[in-house]
């Protein structure tokens, strides 16, 4: 999986492409985060002045991971991309590492399998 570039822009559009994947509107997850709603269309648009702190936790509440800004859903697939070319490999072994890798990350982060 070929990682995105990383601007201001894409993040800017990766944030509002989840809150519309959450179905949450720009009042719904700046009252969530505690922020006003003014803080998140300029996150969106890519102002670049934004305060850190607020972005991480808007970032925190639309489910991407840290520190790599991931949605969670992505790590799955990269899984079972990786599991899909091991049984193709037929390396049953390693295969059952990865399951049991995958299983113990999920658990330990409190997210579904």
């Amino acid at each position: 999986m070929k990682p995105r570039s990383f601007t201001v822009a894409n993040l800017a559009d990766r944030i509002r492409t989840q809150r519309g994947v959450l179905g949450l509107t720009q009042a719904g997850l700046a009252n969530s985060v505690g922020v006003s709603r003014k803080f998140i269309v300029d996150l969106e648009s890519g102002k670049e002045t934004v305060a850190l702190g607020l972005v991480l936790r808007v970032l925190k509440r639309l489910g991407f991971e840290e520190p790599g800004l991931r949605i969670i859903s992505e790590r799955g697939a990269e899984i079972a991309e990786g599991f899909r070319e091991t049984l193709e490999a037929k390396d049953f072994e390693f295969a059952l590492r990865l399951v049991t890798e995958y299983s113990t990350e999920s658990l330990a982060e409190g997210r579904p399998l």
